[in-house]
């Protein structure tokens, strides 16, 4: 789908779309730049900006920090926030970015561990109670951060109106990740009926309203968001959406630089592999911990005019292919991937297989070898183990940038379907071709997203709840095998891991596909 991504989350987690009322008012220029991503003119006005006293240098260091998380430099930040709160050690608004930071990086753990620490220092900060609920919603417990952000807006009445937003809009963004749209859309019409000014509520329920079908409701609704963007000054926002009215296909990612210009590769056709026998798996062993590179968000850029499929993957050989399902590819020839440190790659079909549901991408540049999972890591599932799926829900809503986590079951390997598994954890669309892991960092099912009911029912009888299902690795071993491998990569073992042991292991490796449909408008 031709969209902006529906992230609104990260509108209540950057700062520098809600400016605090602590911090000094000399920055009037800056801020109102940064409200409207504006993050030149911001910088600009900081240059001008004269350090008087601890308090200017305060901000300035805040606002410096909230201009490199925005442009996609999550390193810089973090050293700007560092600064921040060694020059005001108690103040709150440095320790929320500096989680912001560590989240951007995929240093989860530190994050965690940041996070908590500071919230017991300053239960009642809003930044920090999203900044934790965040970080629940990113480990895939998504209900515990919900129940805190209700918990934070039953004493909304008692804070300041901007808390009350911030807690109202990370609510509303996690319930669209998660694909519970009609909540959403409750959430934002119940805050909009006390406050129908809000324009950026008003853009989410636009969006909500167009990932629910409603296309004119939704183009209404952000139409008049961008009214009421122009009427506030902030006329970048304004700008964004009306292009993307008018466009409808605009990828808008984090940062605001360029991206890399890359020649494009003679392509050569996709081979259709048709199924044979189911090879023995190759011996596996569990993953090496590896250091976590710099992410940095590159550009993701999709011509006017061209209808979009989206999904998620995960590399392997070396860093030189990428699988996903076949039906996220659908009629695209060229493709564009991006991993979950923010790095861009083209790609085009080297195999395919369209019975089993899956696909092999050719990466034009390879990734490091590092980040990829070795064949010797692919293990077929058992019953009842835990299970951990990464990808990108929902990422047809455009500018998803870091994968999601959700934790489950194996609840049956051959789910009553040939190579399929069965599976508790939940799935949204946008899932389709992440893969599934276990506690060692092994991968064991490639995801197909949500069953299809109707299909099911029509041919075993009896309609499905709620049934996910993956694909065994045994079916992509039997594509793997038919292509050319250099190196035999492999790795050694590892201790089970909690989930967000796995997250940062698969950060680098996963990767959000994004298909340009050949012959579709």
């Amino acid at each position: 789908m031709n969209r902006r991504r529906i992230r609104i989350i990260a509108i209540a987690l950057l700062g520098a779309f809600q400016i605090v009322a602590a911090w000094a008012s000399d920055f009037t220029v800056a801020d109102k730049a940064l409200r409207s991503g504006d993050y030149s003119a911001a910088l600009a006005a900081l240059k001008a900006q004269p350090t008087e006293s601890l308090a200017d240098l305060y901000g300035l260091l805040l606002r410096q920090g909230e201009i490199a998380l925005g442009t996609g430099n999550p390193k810089l930040a973090e050293e700007f926030f560092e600064k921040a709160g060694f020059q005001m050690p108690t103040a709150t608004e440095a320790q929320a970015g500096l989680i912001r930071a560590l989240l951007a990086q995929g240093r989860f753990k530190e994050a965690n561990t940041e996070a908590r620490r500071a919230l017991k220092e300053a239960p009642e900060n809003a930044q920090l109670i999203v900044a934790v609920a965040e970080l629940e919603n990113r480990s895939g417990n998504s209900e515990a951060a919900l129940s805190r952000l209700g918990a934070a807006q039953s004493s909304a009445t008692q804070r300041p109106l901007i808390d009350a937003h911030l807690f109202r809009m990370a609510q509303a963004g996690i319930l669209i990740e998660r694909g519970r749209y009609a909540d959403a859309r409750k959430t934002l019409k119940d805050w909009l009926s006390q406050h129908p000014q809000d324009a950026d509520a008003l853009d989410a329920l636009g969006q909500v309203e167009y990932a629910l079908g409603n296309t004119v409701e939704g183009n209404r609704l952000r139409a008049t968001a961008a009214m009421r963007f122009h009427t506030q000054g902030d006329e970048m926002k304004a700008a964004a959406i009306q292009e993307w009215l008018s466009a409808m296909n605009l990828f808008a990612p984090p940062p605001a630089a360029p991206p890399p210009r890359i020649t494009e590769p003679t392509t050569p056709p996709p081979r259709e592999i048709k199924p044979q026998e189911q090879p023995t798996p190759p011996p596996t062993s569990p993953p090496t911990p590896r250091a976590l590179p710099e992410a940095k968000f590159e550009a993701i850029r999709i011509p006017r005019g061209v209808s979009i499929k989206t999904g998620s993957g995960f590399v392997i050989d070396n860093g030189e292919r990428v699988v996903t399902n076949a039906h996220v590819i659908g009629t695209a020839k060229q493709l564009t991937v991006r991993n979950g440190i923010g790095k861009v790659r083209k790609a085009w079909v080297e195999a395919i297989n369209q019975e089993d549901d899956l696909a092999v991408l050719r990466l034009e540049t390879p990734y490091p070898g590092a980040w990829a999972i070795p064949r010797d890591r692919i293990e077929e599932p058992r019953p009842g183990r835990s299970c951990y799926v990464l990808g990108y829900p929902l990422s047809g809503t455009l500018g998803t940038t870091w994968p999601a986590l959700t934790s489950g079951l194996i609840s049956r390997t051959d789910g009553g379907m040939g190579g399929y598994m069965q599976i508790t954890a939940s799935l949204n669309s946008g899932n389709s071709g992440g893969p599934v892991m276990d506690d060692q960092g092994r991968l064991i099912g490639i995801v197909v997203a949500k069953l299809d009911t109707l299909k099911y029912a029509e041919k075993h009888g009896q309609m499905p709840e709620d049934v996910n299902f993956a694909i065994r690795p045994s079916l992509l071993m039997r594509l793997l095998n038919t292509l050319q491998q250099k190196v035999s990569d492999s790795s050694p073992g590892l201790a089970r891991m909690d989930a967000e042991s796995v997250y940062e292991l698969m950060l680098p490796s996963v990767v959000l596909i994004v298909a340009p449909q050949t012959g579709a408008n």
